[in-house]
C-alpha cells in the first residue's frame, strides 16, 4: 500500500563556547555557570533525534583527548533536576566516543521526547583553565499521522511502502481501539484471506 505520513524531519544545530570543566562530573556538574560550555536543546513531545555532539580542544588540551569526556542530560520533570543519561567515562559509553585531531565526538540516535543538556568535561587537573566548544547537530523526526488506502488485498507485512526512516509502532482502528505492533507484526483477516486496513493513527519513530 502507499502510505502518507503528516511526520516532518528537521535538523538544528546548537553550539557554544567556554570555559572547560575539570574534574569528576559529580564534582563539576555542580559549579555550572554562565562561562562553561553547554548546550541545551528540546525533542519535541512524540518526537526522537538523532544527535552528533562535537567537542573541541583548545591549548593543552589538544594533548589531553583521552581525559576528554561528552555528558548528556535529560531534565526530569518530576524531579524537577537534570538527571545524567549518558557520561561517556563510564562502562560502555565509552565505546562511543571518538576522538578526532581537534577533541571528541558523540552520536546518539532515538532520543526521546525532552529537554536535554550536552556538557563536556576533563578529567586531567592540567586542563585546568582552558576552553572548549560544543556544536551540536539535532535531528528530529515528529510524530505524525500515516494515512493511505483503507483497503488493500495482499501481504500488507511486506507490500506496504511506509515513508524512510518511519516505523508503525501502533494501529488505531475507527472504534478507537489501539494495537501495538510488535517485531513480528499485527494482521487480521477474514475467511476469504483478504486484508482490510482501517484507517489508521500511528506514532512513527525512526
Amino acid at each position: 500500500m502507499n502510505l502518507a505520513s503528516t511526520a516532518v524531519t528537521s535538523t538544528q544545530s546548537y553550539s557554544d563556547y567556554g570555559l572547560l570543566l575539570v574534574g569528576a562530573l559529580g564534582n563539576v556538574a555542580s559549579v555550572l555557570g554562565n562561562d562553561t560550555a553547554q548546550v541545551e536543546f528540546t525533542i519535541a513531545e512524540g518526537g526522537t533525534g538523532d544527535v552528533t555532539i562535537d567537542a573541541a580542544a583548545t591549548g593543552i588540551v589538544l594533548s589531553l583527548l583521552s581525559t576528554q569526556e561528552i555528558v548528556v542530560q535529560r531534565y526530569d520533570t518530576s524531579l524537577g533536576a537534570w538527571t545524567t543519561i549518558v557520561n561517556t567515562a563510564v562502562g560502555d559509553f565509552a565505546n562511543l566516543l571518538t576522538l578526532t585531531g581537534s577533541g571528541v565526538t558523540l552520536n546518539l540516535s532515538g532520543l526521546g521526547e525532552g529537554q536535554y543538556r550536552v556538557l563536556t568535561y576533563n578529567t586531567s587537573l592540567l586542563a585546568t583553565g582552558s576552553y572548549t566548544s560544543l556544536d551540536v547537530d539535532v535531528h528530529q523526526t515528529s510524530a505524525g499521522i500515516i494515512s493511505g488506502p483503507t483497503i488493500s488485498t495482499g501481504n500488507v507485512m511486506t507490500d506496504d511502502t511506509a515513508p524512510t526512516g518511519t516505523t508503525v509502532t501502533a494501529i488505531t482502528n475507527a472504534n478507537g481501539v489501539s494495537t501495538p505492533v510488535g517485531a513480528g507484526g499485527v494482521i487480521s483477516r477474514d475467511n476469504t484471506a483478504r486484508c482490510t486496513l482501517i484507517r489508521m493513527a500511528v506514532t512513527p519513530t525512526r
